[in-house]
């Protein structure tokens, strides 16, 4: 492949909005328009949405009534999501209607990332069997520990805090780089807009990505994640490896549009070398732990890559072979196919057939012509096992001797990672597996060059 470069320069663009006001919580919503009819009795003084994040989200609402109240609940959507919920407000006696309900998202499992946006309406219901709703209402869920400025670029709008404006340009000019080099690659629509949220170094990203275990929370640096159900990226755009985080993960939110219809999960292999093969600037660790795996026989055949494998050392080796596949693909077959793959997918086929109608073979031969392409050993799968036939009569054991020791085999030095991957290891030589995050890239943030990719 050939890559022509060329330096993106800085270009003045005004700061549209705060997104978040300065108050005793910070508050973010739209002013609302006619809540209510002028004739239902009821007049709205309150229906908000409060970030409190990480911990939650906080709805509030207080009202005037000519009528008895009965009840007040808030129904809210996270948009990207098709389930809509509801709870009913605890409301306090007196002659304005005050309730709140706290919705919780510190919990793994209700994670929401920061920039997810929210859609939410209130309903009274009241003692006479009636109901009044108010308007429904869009509200960006911001991390409220900062204040947050926003820059838009085409379909590209930054979220940044700090005086931080150029580095917000350079992060919607890499990203609309990655949507010219990657969208005729995946099929994906570049015109629909993405939100990409920038922090400005660690310290601020460890209360705000997506923490899956304690040993991510203890060892590991996230320094990117992509949210394809939000359009939403968050990242550390203050290293100097900002370029291949957002560049890759850009990539993940292009492969999710193109395939948000299809069954099943796009496998991990051919999502994070996507990812890969999107990356503006990559570096080299996975050439070479790849490198160390076809020498030391431990490269892992495709079918076992729909997961990754939770041997830190495997894993950077699963992510230079992702890459190193999806560039064959492309090399072979040109990038077109891709496209028609990932649309085949999302058509509703299973993967392995749309692998087989597009390319014409199954992921075990292309796996066969990947290994041959870069010199590894062919892949021979286990015999199966065969019953052991049982004898009449068992004779007899007679001792043995004993058999010689056989040496077990030692640990092989492997080269420390220097970029490329989900999360990096905040002491410098450990990965865990994630579709959402990546090692950071080398790259200087200040006078970068973004590379055009063409086949």
């Amino acid at each position: 492949m050939n890559y022509r470069r060329f330096v993106v320069t800085a270009v003045t663009v005004p700061i549209r909005s705060l997104l978040l006001a300065i108050a005793l919580a910070s508050v973010l919503f739209l002013v609302p328009a006619n809540l209510v009819s002028a004739d239902s009795g009821l007049e709205v003084l309150r229906a908000d949405a409060i970030s409190e994040f990480p911990d939650g989200l906080r709805f509030v609402f207080e009202a005037r009534s000519t009528r008895e109240v009965d009840d007040v609940r808030v129904r809210f959507a996270v948009a990207g999501q098709s389930t809509t919920q509801y709870n009913y407000l605890a409301l306090e006696p007196g002659d304005v209607i005050k309730g709140e309900y706290f919705y919780r998202t510190g919990q793994r499992d209700r994670y929401v990332p920061p920039g997810a946006e929210f859609t939410f309406f209130y309903e009274v219901d009241f003692k006479d069997g009636t109901n009044e709703s108010t308007e429904p209402r869009s509200f960006l869920f911001q991390d409220s520990r900062y204040t947050w400025s926003e820059l838009t670029k085409g379909p590209i709008t930054v979220y940044y805090h700090g005086p931080v404006q150029k580095r917000a340009q350079l992060v919607a000019d890499i990203a609309l780089a990655t949507f010219e080099n990657m969208g005729p690659v995946t099929g994906a629509d570049t015109r629909a807009p993405m939100r990409i949220v920038i922090y400005n170094n660690n310290a601020e990203m460890i209360g705000a990505v997506s923490i899956r275990s304690l040993t991510s929370a203890r060892q590991l640096i996230t320094e990117g994640q992509a949210f394809a159900q939000h359009n939403l990226v968050i990242a550390q755009a203050g290293a100097d490896r900002a370029a291949g985080v957002i560049s890759h993960e850009v990539t993940h939110i292009l492969v999710g549009r193109a395939t948000q219809n299809a069954v099943g999960g796009v496998p991990v292999w051919l999502n994070e070398g996507l990812a890969e093969y999107g990356n503006l600037d990559p570096g080299l660790s996975y050439v070479r732990y790849l490198e160390w795996a076809i020498d030391t026989d431990r490269v892992v055949p495709i079918v076992y890559l729909d997961n990754f494998p939770a041997d830190p050392n495997l894993t950077i080796v699963a992510y230079g072979e992702a890459r190193s596949i999806v560039e064959f693909m492309v090399t072979t077959w040109g990038e077109a196919k891709i496209a028609a793959l990932l649309a085949k997918f999302n058509s509703g086929v299973p993967f392995r057939q749309a692998l087989l109608d597009v390319y014409g073979f199954d992921t075990q031969e292309l796996d066969s012509r990947w290994r041959k392409s870069v010199g590894a050993k062919p892949f021979e799968p286990a015999p199966a096992a065969t019953p052991t036939p049982v004898p009449a009569a068992t004779p007899e054991p007679r001792p043995t001797p004993e058999p010689p020791g056989v040496p077990q085999p030692t640990a092989t030095a492997t080269p420390a990672p220097s970029g490329g991957g989900c999360t990096a290891s905040a002491r410098g030589g450990r990965a865990e597996a994630s579709a959402f995050a990546i090692f950071a890239i080398p790259v200087a943030l200040a006078g970068i060059g973004i590379a055009r990719r063409r086949p």
